[in-house]
């Protein structure tokens, strides 16, 4: 009986982890990349960021929802597309 509940909380404590492709054109730089990371990990300190500086692209995967990433990010001073 004693597994059984342990086994539903661990279910029931499942994170969804996702896949956010982002444009953010502003970014211009490895500061600029630094500081989106930064950004993006100060709502969810476990988000992987990759960011090409060329295409102005940030992949993020988060268990966060992808308004909050964007809001982070705008409020470092990036706007997302």
């Amino acid at each position: 009986m004693k597994l059984i509940n342990l086994l539903s909380r661990v279910v029931s404590a499942e994170v969804h982890i996702m896949t956010l492709q982002l444009k953010v054109p502003k970014m211009a730089c490895s500061a600029c990349a630094t500081t989106i990371t930064k950004a993006v990990q100060t709502v969810d300190s476990e988000a992987t960021v990759e960011v090409d500086l060329k295409t102005k692209a940030v992949t993020v995967q988060t268990a966060k929802s992808e308004s909050e990433v964007r809001k982070a990010i705008a409020s470092a001073g990036y706007p997302v597309d």
